[in-house]
């Protein structure tokens, strides 16, 4: 599973936005976890769709006005292996 993270806001809160390529599922996630590593929001289970792209993740952040870094779907998209980076 690769996993890319940055810091930002949600619902007033200071959270760290997480996204990748679930391998064995084969699909994109989207996580946001608060700042003791609690989930306070899953693509994976609240959606029962699976992420051939990150089109919708890309959406669900923009709609909540949470601005990720640049290139950070780029970064997203080419990453289909085990890897980790923290922007």
């Amino acid at each position: 599973m690769s996993r890319i993270s940055f810091n930002s806001y949600f619902k007033n809160k200071n959270v760290e936005v997480v996204a990748g390529w679930d391998h064995p599922l084969q699909t994109f996630f989207l996580d946001i976890l608060d700042q003791n590593e609690n989930c306070i929001y899953s693509s994976m289970e609240n959606s029962p769709a699976f992420y051939q792209n990150t089109n919708e993740l890309e959406k669900f952040l923009a709609e909540n006005d949470i601005i990720a870094p640049e290139n950070f779907w780029d970064f997203v998209n080419r990453k289909q292996r085990n890897f980790f980076c923290k922007m």
